[in-house]
């Protein structure tokens, strides 16, 4: 009898053990629809609330990395190329906290030949699995390419924001990282 009771409760450890192995590895589903605000650096007038969509799934390998893939709605900020407010994110294993947002997209180039090309809207920042985020959004030239983005008068959004000066936290907060930031330099005002 005891022989028994022994080898279930072995068995029960073993699956519990299993089970707090595995169950992290499932895909975890992100579904954020939050109220944020566009903003421009360096100019308090510039200030407009958005509503923010994100979908995605978070997936985590053995060792603990983990990647996000999913799509990002902005109100009001239209796909040129798809006419469509949607975006692809991609976060790697190698930087969880920020990923690009882009559109990829098929072109024919004078010939007639299919090329590839992809639009780059900005780039998102994150903390806590996508409850708070930042997105840089890049300057567009007059081809509509991604024209780079400048902590002086580039564009924002920060989201779950009801003000200017809720979203300059947020932004802060989830884009800060030591070897980027001098935490002395407010670059975000």
């Amino acid at each position: 009898m005891k022989h028994t009771l022994g080898i279930l409760i072995s068995v029960i450890g073993v699956l519990i053990l299993a089970m707090y192995l595995v169950y992290p590895l499932f895909p975890k589903n992100i579904d954020v629809n939050a109220a944020g605000i566009k903003y421009r650096l360096g100019d308090p007038s510039i200030e407009k609330p958005v509503r923010v969509q994100l979908n995605g799934k978070i997936h985590t390998t053995f060792l603990g990395k983990k990647t996000f893939k999913g799509e990002i709605e902005i109100e009001g900020e239209v796909n040129q190329f798809s006419k469509e407010a949607k975006y692809e994110v991609g976060m790697p294993p190698r930087d969880y906290t920020m990923g690009s947002i882009v559109h990829f997209y098929v072109d024919e180039d004078e010939a007639g030949d299919t090329i590839p090309g992809i639009f780059q809207y900005g780039g998102l920042y994150q903390k806590k699995d996508f409850e708070q985020g930042a997105v840089v959004v890049f300057d567009q030239d007059e081809e509509g390419d991604a024209d780079g983005w400048s902590s002086e008068d580039g564009y924002m959004i920060a989201y779950p924001a009801g003000s200017r000066e809720e979203a300059l936290t947020i932004s802060m907060d989830t884009m800060y990282h030591p070897s980027l930031l001098d935490p002395s330099d407010p670059i975000f005002k």
